[in-house]
């Protein structure tokens, strides 16, 4: 097989993204985002005390995602997930108290800078605020509290720079940056760019993002387009326009997963149909669209926001050069949200089993593991990494231009 290669060339991409790198002071220690302490600002005349976090630096993931995240012995992962489903971690860790002055309702101001240009303001009931997920790992933020009386002193905190950052937006789930992972070329993934998650507009039952949820996505993300990953007419509730803000751009590609996608797979003991013939014409338009910088910020998502979404961000990362190793991991944090468990394999007495194959039923289909070794064994000509594999795949299997693929590794890369 004659495989072509596209190589990256440096261009120089002002890209705006609304939460800015702030030189701050940091805490020498790092603190898990929940835990309180101390803090060394004193209220004014307001009678406002905050009491997080005092220049820490402060872990964005929830501890027990941080946990797995950290595992490195695959037999160590395997017995992790199986004992952790369910647990909530879809969110941002950070915990923010201050003193009660008596004030019926307070607004925590959040920004960047100590002038508190282009601040976010959230409203709270209490004296304390758990959702504010929005934050970016390795910036610093200034943060104060509006009530009654007056404002509060100022104070500030570093994130720390580490992978994952979810996004918390009312009424939505499994949203994350699919930012922050490192290349093998020394590279990184920019936040702020793509994200990925469920779905938004109350398919089968399920929630709908509120309008708190859309004024995370229009006013502080500041998302530009939706990329629907869902059929038409089948499972997407009939959604034809952008959920949080309709003169946004809306672009609807039925998208399969994982083995499916692959024109060499077979099928499944009769349950699964095998390769689906639309999925190379389907990839081909969604990195057109992924190659247009005024397409970005994106949001692409189906319905858990685990197996389509997941499939194309295996595509997205591996391309860009993030090893299989860190994909998975990205992969199988759904496993600790409401969606539950997506594992590279099913986990039979706490070791992955070794065909690659999680579920294979009239349920759902998830052969995480088997997809990688399909793209390995089949498109892993030139200098045999899975960046190079994913980038064969889109050139001589999807008809991707490899213009396209330039323009998207120049729009998702900067130097670290």
């Amino acid at each position: 097989m004659c495989m072509k290669i596209c190589k990256r060339v440096a261009l120089c991409l002002c890209v705006p993204i609304l939460i800015f790198a702030y030189s701050g002071c940091m805490a020498d220690e790092t603190i898990p985002g929940n835990d309180t302490g101390s803090s060394n600002s004193s209220g004014d005349e307001s009678g406002i005390v905050l009491q997080t976090y005092s220049g820490a630096t402060v872990d964005l993931c929830m501890g027990t995602l941080r946990e797995y995240l950290e595992l490195e012995d695959e037999n160590e992962q395997a017995a992790f997930l199986y004992d952790n489903l369910y647990v909530g971690q879809d969110g941002q860790a950070p915990v923010f108290c201050w003193s009660d002055d008596g004030s019926q309702s307070y607004t925590v101001y959040f920004a960047d800078n100590v002038q508190f240009e282009d601040a976010v303001a959230i409203v709270s009931q209490d004296e304390v605020l758990e959702d504010a997920g929005f934050f970016i790992p390795g910036k610093t933020y200034y943060w104060r509290v509006e009530g009654d009386s007056g404002l509060s002193l100022t104070d500030n905190f570093t994130t720390l720079d580490e992978p994952l950052r979810f996004i918390e937006a009312e009424g939505s789930h499994n949203i994350r940056d699919v930012g922050g992972w490192q290349t093998a070329a020394g590279e990184k993934v920019k936040y702020g760019m793509l994200y990925r998650g469920g779905q938004l507009n109350g398919y089968a039952g399920m929630s709908a993002m509120t309008e708190n949820g859309k004024y995370i996505f229009n006013d502080v993300l500041d998302i530009k387009s939706e990329l629907d990953l869902r059929t038409s007419g089948r499972d997407d509730a009939g959604q034809t326009s952008c959920w949080w803000n309709e003169q946004c751009n809306y672009e609807k590609i039925a998208f399969s997963q994982y083995s499916c996608i692959i024109p060499e797979y077979d099928g499944y003991d009769g349950i699964n149909a095998g390769f689906v013939k639309e999925s190379p014409s389907a990839i081909k338009k969604i990195f057109n669209f992924l190659s247009d910088e005024s397409n970005y910020p994106i949001y692409f998502h189906c319905n858990s926001g685990a197996d389509r979404t997941g499939t194309l961000t295996f595509l997205i990362l591996g391309l860009l050069g993030v090893s299989y190793d860190d994909i998975t991991r990205d992969f199988e944090t759904t496993s600790f949200t409401y969606y539950g468990k997506r594992w590279r394999s099913n986990i039979v007495d706490g070791k992955f089993t070794p065909d690659g194959i999680m579920q294979a039923d009239r349920d759902n289909f998830v052969s995480w593991g088997e997809m990688y070794s399909l793209f390995m064994e089949y498109y892993a000509e030139g200098d045999g990494t899975l960046a190079q594999a994913i980038e064969n795949y889109l050139l001589n299997v999807c008809g991707v231009d490899c213009k396209d693929i330039i323009s998207f590794k120049n729009i998702m890369l900067e130097q670290v």
